[in-house]
């Protein structure tokens, strides 16, 4: 069933959040800073920053990063692969879209990519490809009109559809981080900050529920 409209402190928490994983990508060389070098050559739009993800959030209209490719840069999963991420909402966030870009080396050092959306429910009423009406992840071949480079086309982007143990907006975005780095390390990370409101959001992920707060 759809998600409830995002209010301000749901806002400043999703950007609090996404505040924690970002990463100035500051290596001097080896493998990483190869990857690095080669995303940026593709992906050359100004990145957001922490800074400007508190501003859009506090401005409170509908988040377009998608249609201005832009992305926030996350931290590395396992050193090996750098995540780019970008943001599209609508309706208050009520329809809210995290689009995942998951770049990587191949053996001869080429880029290679996949993208994963994390959104809420679609309210989809095809029974062809099935109805997304839960907080969903699914692969997809393009983030905005263009296709993506270096994703393979054959990748499905409608079936399948992994459900979320999500109910809101703030739920799906730590869904999508657990997903990416697993439920320990994210944990450990937003545990520290001490902010109650998060703290709060992170009881309802099942991913935590048997890690203990400071």
């Amino acid at each position: 069933m759809p998600v409830d409209p995002v209010d301000l402190v749901d806002r400043l928490v999703v950007s609090d959040i996404l505040s924690n994983f970002l990463s100035e990508w500051e290596w001097e060389d080896g493998p990483l800073a190869t990857l690095r070098d080669k995303v940026y050559g593709v992906y050359k739009p100004p990145y957001v920053d922490a800074y400007v993800l508190d501003g859009l959030a506090r401005d409170g209209s509908e988040l377009g990063l998608r249609d201005q490719y832009r992305f926030l840069y996350l931290e590395p999963v396992e050193m090996t692969m750098l995540p780019l991420l970008t943001l599209e909402t609508s309706d208050q966030w009520v329809h809210f879209r995290v689009y995942v870009l998951l770049t990587k080396l191949d053996q001869c050092a080429e880029l290679q990519c996949l993208a994963i959306r994390f959104e809420t429910d679609e309210g989809g009423l095809d029974s062809d490809h099935g109805s997304h009406d839960f907080c969903h992840a699914q692969f997809c071949k393009r983030i905005n009109d263009t296709p993506l480079p270096k994703v393979p086309e054959w990748i499905p982007d409608s079936q399948p559809s992994f459900p979320l143990d999500a109910e809101n907006q703030v739920g799906l975005v730590l869904c999508m981080l657990t997903s990416l780095y697993g439920g320990r390390r994210v944990f450990d990370k937003l545990n520290t900050t001490g902010d109650p409101v998060i703290r709060e959001h992170m009881k309802n992920v099942r991913a935590f529920a048997n890690r203990r707060s400071v």
